[in-house]
């Protein structure tokens, strides 16, 4: 982590601190936890407290150090949301994300999660929507800069191993959604048209899904929606159309015989996931 990040990340975390009250958590989250962080990306804390101070002593405490030529924006409330509330503003001029959540009601999501109860609630500013189990892959790459009580460390150990309960309910529930579309008389109907606007936003449907069911049957934990080229490149298995051709897989070709192409390819995806799956099946039965 360069120099400057670190200064940043060290000026900051005391602000947070203020605005909290009781037990709490903070952590390093985001593309610099992932070791993801290019140029272009901001800086992400992920808090879990007991509490918080009223909202616009949390306000003041802000803006002791965010820039004052940008607009700081803060959510009252922190457990109104599966995502929480959030305390987002600039520091030299540096664009900050902080993710602000209930411990309480963190745990019960992290528990749910152990036991196979997964869903996902629909947003607009997240492609597919907030899936709940992101708060498992969450703890597991999160850097703590603060953890006084042990909470997070006791969440980690927690998710350490990826959940057999979680990997069967994934599958069961996207696995289906991966396949829907490949035989269907509309998406058939739509290649065959040059309806590519129609047939590309299919694929792209498709692949969300299989993305899941993928990620889990690897027993890895989803990411969130960036840089999905290089997740799909440190998987231990993954269909070799979507590391070197995942471009083509996603596109929004402009002729019958590509859309073609590209639904043949989404078939053969799957059935490379299928055969894993069945292999893997054995071999744990065996």
């Amino acid at each position: 982590m360069h120099g400057e990040a670190i200064d940043r990340i060290e000026a900051i975390v005391p602000v947070l601190k203020e605005m909290l009250t009781g037990r709490y958590v903070i952590a390093l989250g985001g593309s610099y936890a992932k070791g993801y962080m290019d140029e272009f990306s901001d800086l992400d804390f992920y808090v879990y407290t007991d509490g918080v101070k009223p909202l616009e002593e949390r306000r003041s405490i802000l803006s002791a150090i965010a820039d004052a030529d940008q607009p700081c924006y803060i959510d009252e409330n922190i457990d109104g949301t599966l995502w929480g509330g959030c305390a987002d503003f600039y520091y030299r001029g540096m664009k900050i994300e902080t993710s602000v959540k209930s411990i309480e009601g963190y745990q019960k999501a992290i528990q749910d999660c152990l036991s196979g109860h997964i869903f996902v609630e629909p947003t607009f500013w997240t492609l597919s929507g907030y899936f709940n189990y992101i708060c498992l892959s969450e703890v597991s790459f999160v850097q703590p800069l603060s953890d006084d009580e042990g909470v997070l460390a006791a969440w980690k150990e927690q998710v350490r191993e990826y959940p057999e309960k979680l990997r069967e309910a994934i599958i069961r529930q996207f696995w289906w959604k991966s396949t829907f579309w490949l035989d269907n008389f509309h998406y058939l109907s739509a290649i065959e048209r040059g309806d590519y606007v129609y047939a590309s936003g299919i694929a792209q449907q498709s692949f969300h899904s299989l993305l899941q069911v993928l990620l889990a049957v690897n027993g890895v934990y989803f990411k969130g929606d960036k840089k999905i080229g290089r997740q799909l490149s440190e998987l231990a298995f993954c269909p070799q159309p979507l590391v070197q051709e995942l471009v083509f897989v996603l596109g929004a070709h402009q002729d019958r015989i590509q859309l073609k192409r590209q639904r043949e390819m989404l078939v053969d995806i799957t059935h490379q996931i299928k055969e894993y799956m069945t292999d893997s099946s054995n071999m744990n039965n065996g």
